[in-house]
């Protein structure tokens, strides 16, 4: 009994060392629009890392293809999106291709 007791505390505890010591990739950037920098105002950036306004999850789908990135949601009117790009070259290729426009999703926090 008391051995079983044990291993279901270690079972636990490793599923919350797991759970709280994950890492995911966010990029920090300087609000001016360059990643990598390290001076001036810093924003984070959300880990569904690009968001678009669309009327149908249908258009959402299409912009993932269009870009090469992966729908994560799609909810009233706003798709988010997860890239394992840089998210400023992600927009860029966008303009440069003359695809529908996609944005950054910054996280917003109060301080």
């Amino acid at each position: 009994m008391t051995m079983a007791v044990v291993m279901i505390a270690i079972i636990i505890i490793v599923v919350l060392i797991v759970l709280f010591t994950r890492k995911e990739k966010t990029y920090v950037v300087d609000i001016n629009g360059s990643t990598g920098t390290v001076s001036g105002d810093l924003e984070m950036i959300a880990q569904d890392s690009l968001m678009a306004l669309v009327d149908t999850q249908e258009e959402a789908e299409e912009i993932a293809s269009l870009y090469g990135i992966t729908l994560t949601e799609f909810k009233q009117g706003v798709a988010t999106y997860y890239t394992y790009d840089d998210p400023y070259e992600v927009v860029k290729r966008g303009e440069t291709n003359g695809y529908p426009p996609i944005s950054i999703n910054y996280l917003n926090s109060i301080q």
